[in-house]
């Protein structure tokens, strides 16, 4: 079975009809991006994926139109029926904020339009990544959009993603006072 990664309930289930692929971020872009995710599905029957969310924002290329995923605080669920495929872009913890130039927190729980963040050229972006004929090419996509809007480096939002990523690589952790 592939590895679907932290958070994905029932892994087993989906492992016959989903294909995850990650692809790491290049050096221009690692301080804010963590991966780029490409799942690719085929069901018969329509299958509910459910996710525990993480404290990411992810920009995600899809059908008709890209969206920004804010924080979820609640179990992630999405419907997959048919043939489909989406590539996202997982942002470090705190670390989509330079992009917008405004807190993060006003995405929590929500999914907007890129473009309403991004401008019209998103769209654009958004058809060439769902042509493309390979993972690492619909990466190299996404990534050559984000480097042109590159924002300046924020030292307080790699803080932010440094203590997450502590949290998060230590299992052993339960609860806040341990941290």
């Amino acid at each position: 079975m592939a590895d679907m990664g932290r958070g994905v309930l029932y892994p087993h289930r989906q492992a016959p009809i989903v294909e995850l692929d990650r692809v790491p971020a290049g050096a221009e872009l690692a301080r804010f991006v963590e991966f780029y995710w490409h799942v690719r599905w085929h069901t018969p029957e329509p299958y509910e994926t459910k996710v525990l969310s993480h404290p990411n924002v992810h920009l995600v290329f899809e059908e008709p139109h890209p969206l920004v995923y804010g924080v979820d605080r609640d179990l992630f669920v999405r419907r997959l029926e048919g043939r489909g495929q989406v590539l996202g872009v997982k942002f470090r913890p705190g670390c989509f904020r330079p992009f917008i130039g405004r807190p993060a927190s006003v995405l929590t729980d929500r999914r907007v339009p890129a473009a309403s963040l991004f401008g019209p050229e998103v769209e654009d972006v958004n058809r060439a990544v769902l042509e493309a004929a390979d993972t690492a090419k619909m990466a190299d996509l996404a990534e050559d959009f984000l480097g042109r809007i590159v924002p300046e480096p924020d030292p307080v939002a790699e803080e932010v993603a440094a203590m997450v990523g502590r949290i998060t690589a230590d299992a052993g952790l339960f609860r806040v006072d341990q941290a």
